[in-house]
């Protein structure tokens, strides 16, 4: 995820036209643009979109799928570091994974090996770069929320947690955890049955995927939300 936006200007500027794409590091007065270019809000927009502009629905839930021939330790190293990188606090972060429930446990066991390092940091650092986004008692209280929530809800169980964070496995399909907008450093797993099983479970916007040959790939498809 913290590689993306260098990614993204290496990968863009190689391939789109120098005449009609740019890279600004400045803010951009929308009066000078006028209706000449697309305007993609990334952060999304409380009011109605004008005809050039295109909004991403940064609230909308961002769904994980792991294949049941994923490679578990790569695709648990993706999801873990977004889920709990940025304070935990990313709107295109995993707010649940969908495993396959023939790999589950082993998924959950790399998941918590890979969550330790973020667990048992004091400062929430890594490897000199500051991940913090707001004090360290906040985050503690907001992961302490979560897992108060967890006790209440009574479909989910904490796999591990800390100060800095949790990996949650949830077992019914009637919890919370399932539709809701995770903020803070708890990564949330269900199992699902199939692939078609997850697509319907999502319900959203299905941006990860991980299966055999890859670790963890963006999707661009996304499925409209049903009312339930």
């Amino acid at each position: 995820m913290r590689q993306t936006p260098v990614l993204l200007k290496r990968v863009l500027k190689a391939t789109l036209d120098a005449d009609t794409f740019d890279i600004i590091t400045g803010k951009v007065d929308e009066a000078e643009l006028g209706y000449t270019c697309l305007h993609v809000l990334q952060n999304g927009s409380t009011d109605s979109p004008k005809e050039n502009q295109l909004v991403s629905p940064a609230k909308a839930r961002v769904v994980a799928v792991v294949e049941r021939d994923a490679n578990l330790e790569e695709a648990a190293k993706a999801l873990v570091t977004a889920r709990f990188s940025f304070d935990g606090r990313s709107p295109y972060a995993p707010d649940v994974v969908l495993v396959n429930e023939w790999v589950k446990k082993d998924f959950l066991n790399a998941a918590v090996q890979q969550s330790i390092r973020y667990l048992t940091e004091a400062s929430g650092s890594e490897n000199g770069h500051v991940l913090e986004r707001r004090p360290a008692r906040a985050k503690a209280e907001a992961v302490t929320s979560m897992l108060e929530q967890v006790k209440k809800d009574g479909g989910a169980r904490i796999v591990t947690s800390g100060a800095n964070g949790a990996v949650l496995d949830v077992d019914r399909r009637s919890s919370a955890f399932l539709g809701q907008k995770i903020d803070c450093p708890c990564l949330t797993v269900h199992a699902v049955s199939s692939m078609d099983d997850a697509i319907d479970l999502a319900n959203g916007y299905v941006v990860w995927l991980a299966r055999e040959g890859e670790t963890c790939t963006l999707l661009t498809q996304h499925k409209e939300p049903v009312d339930s």
